[in-house]
């Protein structure tokens, strides 16, 4: 089952709160393909490197494990 809707449709992991444990993210990528959703977009507030620390790099062992 697909949607048949032509404008880009996704999930924004993107609220205030705790983040998703790296299971759920992980699940979430195959879920949403199958679906024809179009994207992810990881921006959690609790991300330090979104909020307090936006100016700095993320470490690269961070950045692996989201890609």
């Amino acid at each position: 089952m697909t949607f048949n809707n032509p404008a880009p449709s996704g999930v924004i992991e993107g609220f205030f709160g705790k983040t998703w444990p790296d299971a759920a993210r992980l699940a979430c990528a195959p879920f949403l393909r199958a679906y024809g959703f179009d994207f992810y977009i990881y921006a959690p507030k609790a991300d330090r490197y979104l909020r307090r620390a936006w100016a700095e790099q993320k470490p690269q062992h961070e950045i692996d494990r989201l890609a």
